[in-house]
């Protein structure tokens, strides 16, 4: 877009979408300072990013963000209670990770174990320290605003290492059966205890599908 009256050029870039249809652009945003070191390379005859194996789990992943899936696990809960931390040893659901460079995390779960779908019903990460919109409370964690397949593990850091202090907003876990809140640290007791699994009704859905989310 360029404007008469400023001189000024402004360039746009814009990610190619597929549809039921076909390839779609979508959206432009402003290119950013990464976005010209990227063009500059390219035009240099450089592509400006180390070749490298992208690992299965991976989603998707541009100079902006990516999105990648963590199925289900036997995993240790850290969790306050009281004035006491305790360890949990349960079954974490499966969870689709979106980082940004702007150093931000969205967290939500999906029903199984494999890759998720575009049109994959997403719910509610069953976790304390998690927003209402999906975004990671870090606390004190380690994060990174670096937009790279080694950060991934960061992230996950940042989630499954990290001591789960509180509850963010209240769909955290389905209401019961008589449409009251439950008690997560007696839910996340019983869990443990059996050995189970989330069900999909012990989450909340979200009402997006993966496509709407990591949009």
């Amino acid at each position: 877009m360029h404007s008469l009256n400023t001189k000024q050029l402004s360039l746009t870039i814009h990610d190619v979408k597929q549809s039921p249809t076909g390839s779609v652009i979508g959206a432009g945003r402003l290119i950013s300072e990464a976005d010209k070191q990227e063009l500059r390379d390219y035009l240099n005859g450089e592509d400006g990013v180390k070749t490298q194996w992208l690992p299965s789990n991976l989603l998707m992943i541009n100079s902006q963000k990516m999105v990648w899936y963590v199925p289900s696990k036997i995993r240790t809960m850290h969790i306050k209670a009281g004035d006491e931390v305790l360890h949990i040893k349960l079954k974490f659901p499966s969870l689709v990770f979106h980082a940004d460079c702007n150093g931000r995390l969205k967290v939500v779960a999906y029903v199984g174990n494999g890759r998720p779908k575009l049109t994959q019903p997403l719910y509610h990460a069953p976790l304390w320290n998690i927003y209402a919109n999906t975004s990671l409370c870090s606390g004190t964690a380690v994060t990174t605003d670096i937009i790279s397949v080694e950060s991934m593990a960061i992230w996950e850091e940042a989630v499954f290492n990290t001591v789960f202090t509180h509850s963010n907003h209240n769909n955290v876990l389905s209401n019961n059966k008589a449409g009251k809140q439950r008690s997560y640290l007696a839910f996340i007791k019983k869990k443990a205890k059996s050995g189970a699994a989330f069900n999909v009704s012990d989450m909340t859905p979200l009402r997006m599908t993966l496509e709407n989310w990591a949009a």
